[in-house]
């Protein structure tokens, strides 16, 4: 079932996620990675990714990056340009959940 199909969620922007693996990362490791996250944001934009939000995920060791891009490599291309490696780059659908009634 493609996500536009899902009861319940309608189908409304593109986004791509990117994922940056801090298994065994200090802290400080992963408030670094933060920081020049942070200052890399116009760079990043300027190149077309644009930076929506950023999550640690503590249980999975692991950092998400939401983007609004044209495509996936458009987002991993511009990380590159930036120095800012990540793991996994993949496109999603943005659904917006309702709660019943």
């Amino acid at each position: 079932m493609r996500p536009a199909e899902w009861p319940g969620h309608d189908l409304r922007v593109r986004t791509v996620v990117a994922e940056r693996f801090v298994v065994g990362w200090s802290t400080a490791e992963v408030e670094d990675f933060i920081r020049r996250l942070t200052a890399a944001v116009p760079v990043l934009a300027g190149l077309g990714a644009e930076l929506v939000g950023s999550w640690a995920v503590p249980a999975d060791e692991t950092c998400l990056l939401l983007y609004l891009a044209d495509d996936a490599d458009v987002v991993r291309r511009a990380h590159a340009a930036a120095g800012l490696p990540v793991d996994r780059v993949v496109e999603a659908d943005e659904l917006e959940a309702r709660r019943p009634g």
